[in-house]
């Protein structure tokens, strides 16, 4: 069973056999929450998808606002075209 201590030794372990960079567990986390931001879904439906708050989302990943190509593209999507 995948468990919260034993997915770090899981991923070790696959990335070795595959011959892959070493990564974490919350690699997947921050990919994921960046990709919604970037896709333009709301803070709030993300932060409650991953179960924390808007505020941690809005500390943690402020670095997405500074994407324009990503803002630019957002708000295309919100008028509809």
């Amino acid at each position: 069973a995948w468990t919260k201590s034993n997915v770090g030794h899981y991923l070790k372990r696959v990335c070795r056999e595959l011959e892959l960079e070493p990564f974490t567990a919350y690699a997947f986390r921050h990919t994921y929450i960046t990709n919604a931001l970037l896709n333009g879904v709301p803070v709030e439906v993300v932060a409650e998808l991953v179960g924390t708050s808007p505020r941690i989302i809005h500390q943690n990943y402020s670095h997405v606002a500074k994407r324009t190509d990503a803002l630019r593209a957002a708000a295309v999507k919100a008028l509809g075209q």
